[in-house]
């Protein structure tokens, strides 16, 4: 057996391949090589939110309210795959009277309590961003995948436009994960 030090990080999905064989040593001499064997190592993206609803309560037009102080608690995102990954987003309007990007409506990525560093502070969005209505940005830049150290969190900062019309309100976000490279 052979388990190496680092990760392999030449991927099939790049045009690589690993060549092995193997050779018997009996303690005296070596025996001969084996045939070369090929083996792929193809990358997995497979992100997963931990925590994926964001509750703000009644709001009022003017309040402001966002997630950084974990009350609402933030969108947590995991990435589950086999590679470092970059996470973008949009998402549907949450306002009738700011319906595209606005400052009404915003995001920030953010370490999780328990997984400081698990991604790059200085690709990634940290401060607040207006959330993208059309189109998407990258908001979390090479989110690591090795587990306890996965994990990233998405801050939502609401201000209630001064004019908006009472009542529920909701948007859908959508997350994408990319291989990072």
């Amino acid at each position: 057996t052979y388990v190496p030090s680092t990760d392999l990080l030449c991927l099939y999905d790049n045009g690589y391949y690993y060549n092995w064989s193997v050779r018997a040593h009996d303690g005296t001499a070596w025996g001969p090589s084996s045939s070369v064997w090929h083996f792929n190592l193809t990358a997995e993206v497979s992100i997963n939110l931990a925590s994926a609803e964001v509750a703000f309560g009644s709001l009022s037009p003017g309040d402001v309210e966002n997630t950084s102080d974990d009350d609402p608690t933030p969108l947590v995102i995991d990435n589950d795959g086999n590679v470092v990954t970059n996470i973008s987003l949009n998402s549907s309007a949450l306002w009738e009277e700011a319906p595209t990007n606005s400052s009404y409506y915003q995001f920030k990525a953010d370490n999780t309590t328990t997984e400081l560093g698990a991604f790059n502070w200085l690709i990634s969005i940290v401060d607040w961003f207006n959330v993208p209505i059309t189109g998407e940005v990258v908001a979390i830049g090479e989110l690591n995948y090795v587990d306890g150290d996965d994990s990233a969190e998405v801050d939502i900062r609401l201000e209630v436009p001064p004019s908006e019309d009472p009542g529920i309100k909701n948007a859908t976000i959508l997350f994408v994960g990319e291989l990072a490279e």
